[in-house]
């Protein structure tokens, strides 16, 4: 007997980089036999907002790659490649809704995920004042966070996300 098994792309979970991160993050210290790397909250912010078009074995090159070639202890967004920071995210998403590989709603999802992210960081991961700063009011912005699974990586894996 065989079971099918659907895993949808890694684009459509944001909630399970966090794991896959800290996963490979360890796993290629013992491979290459180094001390594990540190995320700074702004890389995982990154990678929890990016599209990930190689799916997890793009996640788990990467990690591979700044593990060995970060020389130092806390890898930050200047140590990503250049190509991964450079990239016109919004120009991807047209194309991939366009050439029909991704629906137009996981795209918007995905485009007001990077705008709410990037206005919660300018803030200090304020709600009342990235709404401002988005034009939509704090219940409205906090139902968002909540829907398209936003965290606040400046707090302890003990304390709560995004408390109101």
């Amino acid at each position: 007997m065989v079971v099918g098994l659907y895993l949808p792309p890694l684009r459509e979970r944001p909630e399970d980089i966090a794991l896959l991160l800290d996963h490979f993050l360890r796993l290629k210290a013992q491979e290459h036999n180094m001390a594990p790397r540190i995320l700074s909250p702004e890389v995982v912010d990154f990678f929890t907002a990016y599209h990930w078009p190689g799916n997890i074995r793009e996640l788990e090159n990467l990690i591979e790659r700044l593990t060995i070639l970060t020389p130092h202890e806390t890898i930050t967004l200047r140590d990503l490649p250049v190509n991964m920071r450079s990239v016109d995210h919004t120009a991807t998403l047209k194309e991939d809704v366009l050439n029909g590989t991704r629906p137009l709603s996981d795209a918007v999802d995905e485009f007001e995920r990077e705008l709410i992210v990037k206005a919660l960081q300018r803030t200090g991961f304020n709600q009342t004042k990235a709404a401002m700063m988005l034009g939509t009011s704090r219940r409205i912005l906090k139902y968002r966070i909540e829907k398209l699974n936003i965290i606040d990586t400046n707090t302890s894996p003990d304390e709560p996300k995004l408390s109101p």
